[in-house]
């Protein structure tokens, strides 16, 4: 993607990010809001093989995402997922894995987590 594309791209994102404020619907959970397919497809076209082929997936599954940049896909209480997020950039290891997608679950602490841990004997 060329740099004016990459611009114009970042600006669509972020009116639809502002859009998404105004009409009430930036709330955490995202879930009043998608991203117009036609714009993912504009993002994916420029994305490597193996995360192209993961978001399309998702996009699959759960329909479009509540949140798209150049890149990065996201969305929000997709499932038993409290939030997905697709990277076009892969995070490579040392153990030659690549890392390019990213989920997290409801996290529920104990109200006194030292009480809980404290009390084997």
């Amino acid at each position: 993607m060329d740099p004016k594309d990459r611009v114009e791209t970042l600006i669509k994102t972020k009116v639809s990010s502002i859009h998404k404020r105004i009409s009430g619907n930036d709330s955490p959970a995202g879930a009043g809001y998608q991203v117009e397919q036609a714009d993912v497809e504009e993002i994916l076209a420029e994305w490597p093989a193996a995360p192209k082929k993961v978001a399309e997936s998702l996009l699959e599954r759960y329909g479009p995402p509540n949140e798209a940049t150049p890149s990065q896909l996201i969305w929000h209480n997709n499932g038993p997922w409290k939030r997905t997020v697709v990277t076009r950039d892969e995070a490579l290891h040392n153990t030659s894995s690549q890392e390019f997608l990213y989920t997290g679950g409801p996290h529920r602490w104990p109200m006194n987590p030292v009480d809980s841990t404290t009390s084997v004997r």
